[in-house]
């Protein structure tokens, strides 16, 4: 069984359906049991599609009982469980791979029910699919994307964590344009590890969160080849590839040791891996430069596909994918490197465009999960004096410093 654990506060006053309380409610915490998830990935088996959901009483002594509230869209619930004075509700019937909204209220003796709380999101996964990684480049591990910068000249890594802790570490080969950053969870413990990729001669150089070293290499790399990690058998282990862009060809060598070879793609066509078909492993896919479009091989029913946004094509889009819409899937979207404007064509079909308010000229497009609402947040680099703009998923703003001149994001 699914057991989750985030704080969830119940919302002051009431909905504008309901009459008034006198006094507006006290905050209270409702817990999804979540943290046993991160934590522990073997919790992850779901049994009979259903979820536990437990919580804190409130100290507001008018409380008399609490309402879950769920459903498949965001503040839009089809679903109500009255669970009277309970802490504790059993949600069943739910399918797994589909994403889940919940939200709670608490009602006192006359029937008068408190504003919605915050809301939590989550996906219901089966025994053998994983959560999908929103917060690339977590170097801490919280569950959260961190600002992180890597200074090309001295290989040198800077951090800023979403604790609000600065960070710096360093491979001691790295540095000069010859070594790439190709940051991934290579040991498999939860958090983003330091690496860099050598694109003369194809070796892979690591410096493990736990403080280890290690180097390896595929058989292939090096000049004419792009280094594509990610988790390809979907162990939950970043697994070492590279991209051929002359012939299309892939080459895989995953974390169990065995190899692997793929081709898609080919001249005028870059890489743009992520979990589009939201079974827990890495796609193959490119992104055609000149057109706009995108192919996939998606891993989970070994078939191909196709996508336009249909403003892309050209060199002032950058391909920038991304689960927008938190449902478990990576969404094709495309970066106006001009003027700063995001298309982002959803998996459920639909489109839309969102601007930060910065961004185009001498920005870099740095999308990922900064705020841990496990939907990516759009968000941009200014690489001249290190500004970092955001536009959370919420719609709320924000704004760090982190890098400079010779330092790129880490992405």
């Amino acid at each position: 069984m699914s057991v989750i654990f985030v704080a969830f506060n119940i919302g002051l006053g009431r909905r504008d359906s309901l009459i008034a309380v006198k006094k507006p409610f006290k905050f209270f915490y409702l817990f999804f049991l979540i943290a046993f998830i991160l934590f522990f990935p073997s919790a992850l088996k779901v049994q009979a599609a259903q979820i536990t959901l437990a919580w804190d009483h409130t100290t507001d002594s008018r409380v008399t009982g609490y309402k879950v509230y769920y459903g498949p869209l965001s503040r839009t619930y089809h679903n109500v469980i009255d669970v009277g004075n309970k802490t504790t509700c059993t949600i069943s019937g739910l399918q797994e791979g589909k994403a889940y909204y919940f939200a709670a209220t608490g009602y006192d003796a006359l029937g008068d029910e408190s504003g919605y709380s915050n809301e939590v999101f989550f996906i219901l996964r089966g025994a053998t699919d994983p959560l999908p990684d929103t917060a690339v480049n977590d170097f801490d591990g919280d569950g959260v994307t961190d600002v992180a910068v890597y200074n090309v000249a001295k290989g040198q890594w800077f951090f800023h964590y979403s604790g609000g802790n600065y960070g710096f570490d360093a491979i001691e080969v790295g540095g000069g344009s010859q070594w790439k950053p190709v940051p991934g969870d290579y040991d498999g413990d939860g958090k983003t590890d330091i690496a860099v990729y050598d694109t003369l001669y194809g070796w892979w150089l690591i410096h493990f969160s736990s403080g280890g070293w290690g180097s390896d290499h595929i058989g292939q790399g090096g000049r004419g080849f792009t280094a594509v990690p990610g988790d390809y058998d979907g162990d939950g282990v970043t697994d070492l590839a590279v991209y051929q862009k002359s012939k299309g060809k892939w080459f895989f060598k995953y974390s169990s040791g065995a190899y692997g070879y793929f081709v898609l793609g080919g001249p005028g066509k870059v890489p743009v891996v992520a979990d589009y078909d939201g079974d827990g492993k890495t796609d193959i896919a490119v992104y055609e430069t000149a057109t706009g479009h995108w192919y996939f091989h998606y891993s989970r029913s070994s078939t191909y596909g196709f996508d336009a946004i249909g403003v892309g094509g050209g060199s002032i889009w950058t391909p920038v994918p991304g689960d927008y819409d938190g449902d478990g899937k990576a969404d094709t979207a495309v970066y106006d490197a001009v003027y700063g404007w995001w298309f982002i064509h959803y998996s459920s079909g639909s489109w839309d465009y969102e601007h930060i308010g910065q961004g185009g000229n001498g920005y870099t497009p740095v999308p990922g999960d900064y705020d841990g609402d496990g939907l990516t947040d759009l968000a941009v680099y200014n690489a001249t004096n290190g500004d970092w703009f955001f536009k959370y998923s919420s719609g709320a703003t924000g704004y760090d410093s982190l890098g400079g001149s010779g330092s790129v994001p880490v992405k």
